[in-house]
Formats: C-alpha cells, sequence, structure tokens
C-alpha cells in the first residue's frame, strides 16, 4: 500500500493557477496521459496531498514540460525544485496501514461515506494501488444513496475521462445532483458547464447564477468567476464596481 502521511501543498498559489492552465491546456492538446492531467488538476486545487503525490506530480510536470518553451519551462522547473524539497511539512502520520481493509469493510456493508472515501483512496493512488475505474465503481455506490460529495468526484470523473469514457452530459448530471444538495464545488463546475457550453447548452445567466450559490459559500473560484462575468457583462449587467467587490 502507497504512504498515507499526509504533507502540506508545497507550492505557491501562482503555482497551483499555472497547474490548473497547464491541465486544462494539456487536455487541450492531448500532451500527457488523463492520469497526469489529474494529478496537475489536484495540485491546483487541493492544500494537503498524500506524500506520494509528490513524485506523480513531478513526473507529470516533466512530461509537459518537452511541449513547453521559454518562460513556461522555467516556471515547471521552479516547481520541481520544491517538490523536491527536503523540509516539505508533514501534516500527519496517524494512518496506519489496516485503514483501507477497515475502510473497506465499511464499504462493503454499504456506509456511503465509506464508499466515497474507499473511492478517494483509490483516485489517489493510496489504496492498493491508483485504480480510477475502481475509484469510479465505488464513487457510483455513494453517489446513488446521495452521497453529494461522491455525486461531485462521479461528475468530475465523468468530464475528464478518469475511470470512464468522458461524457460531459453526464458529468453535468451528476454535478447539478450534488450542487442541488449545496455543495459549493459541484455549484462552480455546474456553472463553469454552463458558461463554456459543456454538455449543456451554453447559458451564461445560468452560469452565473450557479457561480453566485459557490461564492455565497465562500468558494474562491466562483467568486473570482463572478468578478469576471460583472467586469464583462457576461450573464449580468457590466458593472466594474461590483467585479471589484468580487
Amino acid at each position: 500500500m502507497a504512504s498515507s502521511i499526509m504533507i502540506k501543498n508545497p507550492m505557491s498559489d501562482l503555482d497551483r493557477e499555472s497547474c490548473l492552465k497547464w491541465s486544462k491546456l494539456a487536455r487541450e492538446k492531448n500532451y500527457l496521459q488523463p492520469i497526469q492531467r489529474k494529478h496537475l488538476y489536484e495540485a491546483g486545487r487541493y492544500d494537503d496531498w498524500y506524500v506520494s503525490k509528490l513524485g506523480k506530480v513531478a513526473g507529470a510536470l516533466n512530461d509537459l514540460r518537452k511541449h513547453l518553451t521559454g518562460k513556461e519551462q522555467k516556471n515547471i522547473n521552479s516547481i520541481l525544485k520544491k517538490l523536491d524539497a527536503p523540509n516539505t511539512v508533514v501534516k500527519s502520520n496517524d494512518k496506519s496501514s489496516e485503514q483501507t481493509p477497515k475502510l473497506g469493510e465499511a464499504a462493503e456493508s454499504g456506509d456511503p461515506g465509506a464508499q466515497y472515501m474507499l473511492g478517494e483512496s483509490y483516485f489517489d493512488g493510496d489504496a492498493d494501488e491508483e485504480d480510477d475505474a475502481e475509484a469510479v465503481s465505488w464513487f457510483k455506490k455513494a453517489a446513488d444513496q446521495n452521497h453529494a460529495e461522491a455525486q461531485w468526484r462521479l461528475g468530475f470523473c465523468y468530464l475528464f475521462g478518469f475511470g470512464v469514457e468522458d461524457d460531459e452530459a453526464e458529468a453535468v448530471s451528476w454535478y447539478r445532483k450534488a450542487a442541488d444538495q449545496d455543495h459549493a464545488d459541484a455549484q462552480f463546475q455546474l456553472g463553469h458547464c454552463y458558461y463554456y457550453g459543456s454538455g449543456v447548452e451554453e447559458d451564461d445567466d445560468e452560469a452565473v447564477s450557479w457561480f453566485r450559490k459557490a461564492a455565497d459559500q465562500d468558494h474562491s473560484e466562483a467568486q473570482c468567476s463572478m468578478g469576471f462575468c460583472y467586469f464583462n457583462g457576461h450573464g449580468v449587467e457590466e458593472d466594474e464596481a461590483e467585479a471589484v467587490s468580487w
């Protein structure tokens, strides 16, 4: 089983924004394997990692570096040095190797929270091995029991093709289920789908509606999207003062 030690994301906010951008670029240009794009996305998205994520993100960045030039390559080199830093903060070391088997027992018994967490273990490689298809299987079991976090994660898997064939309409369906339960990440992602017409007809008004729901829960990316929409008059009347407020 992979190490279950948790560490603090060693990258700066700017580094994380770059990883999110590169994940999207890699998908558009087909530069990396889906699993590598996932690692870049999660590098930008999450504050805490399993220690095993360090090597996975570094590997994805190394492969991506071959496709980039100039400043982008220098940025990747800078991030790689941080990932290799010896003083990375260890957050916790209280998970024993018995946790995944115990989690599996609870998941098999039908507990949706355990099913979701077991899915995350397979998704992030903290179980016996990284296995997106197995992760999706457990996310689906939990999502069918109305577990909002699992519904959101299942939407993510369908949108990017992790463990399943990518299906934007199916992604929207799961995002909506979680968003209707006030899951802020799902609300933001659903707004994103409406804004870009991913799996639904492009609709700036509907996008802003979902961005606002997430932003009202202090979702920083949704707040940024609200500012962008007000500044450009997308789905709302153009209002620079309101844009600055967001």
